[in-house]
């Protein structure tokens, strides 16, 4: 009884915060549609990728223009970018290859 108490309530949280999350995330892409720049965070969202890997990919010859919280990334140019480059997260981070 209880722990079907707590699986309801856990549910319901997990559905808020999916809501929560869809109203913040949709006015970006909305806006993305009409402008092709995008910061590494609103690429990587666009890109299925962590920030991460979009601020190493930029590391190692993604166009992009600015520095710091100003970087912004064309989506046009970085999708042309990542078609012809093969990108190994493991080389730029240190790691090694198998």
């Amino acid at each position: 009884m209880i722990a079907d108490d707590i699986r309801a309530e856990l549910l319901e949280i997990r559905d808020r915060c999916d809501r929560a999350l869809a109203k913040l995330e949709a006015p970006t892409l909305r806006e993305r549609e009409t402008s092709p720049w995008m910061t590494p965070a609103e690429y990587a969202l666009y890109a299925g990728l962590c920030a991460a890997t979009v601020l190493r990919m930029r590391k190692v010859g993604m166009p992009s223009t600015g520095s710091g919280r100003l970087i912004r990334i064309h989506r046009e140019q970085a999708d042309k970018w990542r078609s012809s480059t093969t990108f190994s997260s493991a080389k730029t981070a240190g790691g090694s290859s198998p």
